[in-house]
């Protein structure tokens, strides 16, 4: 049964005003607050690759079409355009509900109102009026033709889908391996367990075993502090130790697995002991100076030390079984000013990889080397400082010397789990909310065996607190501030990125 030329006109009018309505509202509540659009499209896992282009460009072609209904001969193209938008808009919000690791906030217009959900029905009833529309406004429309049609607009709507997969495909790509500054924040990666408050502000993380932390105390370096994960039990233990007049300077406390290890590099002494009782039972022979260690396990540990004229970092291991115990590989390091100051950072050690890994502090550059101490590779950092922003002056003919400026902290403090790497930047990222990094210290995530990056998320903090140190187990994280303990419960899909590095 025909319609009536009056009825179709009637439709016509009715769907033209509706998508009239809709990619005015859509288009000018975008450019009213223009900012958090770009900000919400660059946490997009389908176009924050393109953020800007797309932020400019989809309130145009919106009000263009808008534009074309207005124009009694251009209707037909009005239609073509809004079906092909709205196929679009729709298998984008498709491929994040299904594919999307994450969910990423709204990105302006009607979605505010909306959940994804019903915002996925809404732009399906929107491409059925606008598949209508088409069929309604060929005149001429004959069996054969209205096949072919039909033909067209599905090719449209499939194209639209393969489109939209391809951005999200290059966009995950560019981001885990070609990351151009953009952060993916996930909403809400971790969960606010317990917070108690530790009566001091001299204690730091020493480690874990079986579901315990440890933390030791910079004021009283044999004291130590064992608590549940959940902070619901504290223990509280001394070392078993007589010092024999050695003029230790600055001891600190390591434990890995069922071992403890009180360590000076100033002196140079480690020594070794077991949990169980606190007790030292061995002291590590021929051990050289070192400033920073990590212990990759009960035989093999990381060093830094300061060699040379220069007295310049170089990072190495000792082995505690081998003739020849300490290793040191001066191109591990890569000065690029003075050898010290830019090349200082944070070693580490992961015992599921069997390497170590020292992340710079003024610079992008990740490098992991083996436990014999050969460089297995280098990796970055998402931000683009490739040198470190440092000035250094030299004091009593060259033999002191001191930072003559304030430096460009790009990694202030690291931690590393299995695989992943934990780092609380410094750096802003593109298109970001500046709201947010002065409530919170922000945390980049990398998978250094497959060097990418995975994601961000703050860490929340009062303006009288800041973030002093942080902890990593594959399934809770722990921060100290002040002199408050905190512990933060991973969701299960972070602990799912945990148990994927492990197989």
């Amino acid at each position: 049964m025909e319609l009536s030329v009056k009825i179709k006109e009637g439709i016509l009018g009715l769907v033209s005003v509706l998508f009239i309505l809709l990619f005015t509202y859509a288009a000018i509540s975008k450019l009213l607050d223009f900012e958090n659009f770009q900000i919400q499209l660059a946490q997009s896992p389908i176009v924050s690759v393109w953020a800007i282009w797309f932020s400019f460009l989809i309130p145009l072609i919106e009000l263009g079409i808008v534009v074309l209904f207005l124009v009694p001969k251009y209707k037909p193209i009005a239609f073509y355009s809004s079906l092909i938008v709205m196929s679009l808009f729709t298998a984008y919000i498709f491929i994040i509900l299904r594919y999307s690791a994450y969910i990423p906030c709204s990105c302006g217009g009607i979605l505010d109102k909306m959940s994804w959900e019903t915002h996925l029905v809404f732009n399906l009833v929107f491409v059925l009026f606008a598949v209508l529309a088409i069929f309604l406004s060929d005149t001429a429309l004959k069996p054969r033709r209205k096949v072919l049609l039909g033909i067209k607009m599905v090719l449209v709507v499939t194209g639209s889908g393969i489109l939209m997969l391809l951005f999200f495909w290059h966009s995950t790509y560019k981001l885990n391996n070609e990351n151009p500054f953009i952060r993916r924040y996930l909403q809400h990666p971790i969960e606010l367990v317990k917070q108690i408050n530790l009566g001091y502000n001299s204690y730091y993380f020493a480690g874990s075993a079986a579901n315990t932390i440890y933390l030791g105390n910079y004021s009283n370096p044999l004291h130590v502090e064992a608590l549940d994960t959940t902070l619901q039990t504290r223990k509280s233990s001394k070392i078993t130790f007589e010092s024999k007049g050695i003029p230790f300077k600055m001891v600190t406390l390591k434990v890995a697995e069922t071992n403890f290890y009180l360590t000076d590099g100033s002196v140079p002494k480690i020594f070794k002991g077991n949990i169980s009782d606190w007790k030292i039972t061995e002291e590590l022979h021929q051990v050289p100076f070192f400033n920073q260690l990590a212990i990759l396990d009960p035989t093999v540990i990381g060093l830094r030390a300061n060699l040379g004229k220069n007295a310049a970092h170089v990072l190495g291991t000792y082995t505690r079984d081998a003739a020849n115990k300490t290793t040191f590989n001066d191109k591990l390091v890569q000065p690029q000013l003075d050898g010290v100051f830019d090349t200082d950072g944070i070693l580490l050690a992961s015992t599921k990889l069997q390497q170590f890994v020292y992340l710079y502090y003024y610079r992008n550059t990740i490098t992991v080397f083996s436990k014999e101490g050969r460089l297995s590779y280098r990796s970055t950092t998402i931000d683009t400082i490739k040198k470190a922003q440092i000035k250094v002056s030299y004091l009593k003919e060259g033999a002191v010397r001191k930072m003559s400026a304030p430096p460009l902290i790009v990694n202030a403090q690291a931690a590393l789990c299995e695989s992943l790497l934990f780092v609380q930047s410094k750096i802003r990222g593109r298109l970001e909310n500046g709201e947010i990094w002065k409530q919170a210290s922000i945390i980049d995530v990398y998978d250094v065996a497959k060097k990418t990056y995975l994601f961000s998320f703050p860490i929340y903090s009062s303006e009288k607190t800041r973030l002093d140190a942080f902890y990593v187990t594959n399934t809770h994280l722990f921060t100290i501030m002040g002199n408050q303990l905190r512990v933060y419960r991973f969701r299960e899909w972070l602990k799912n990125a945990f148990k994927e590095t492990s197989t």
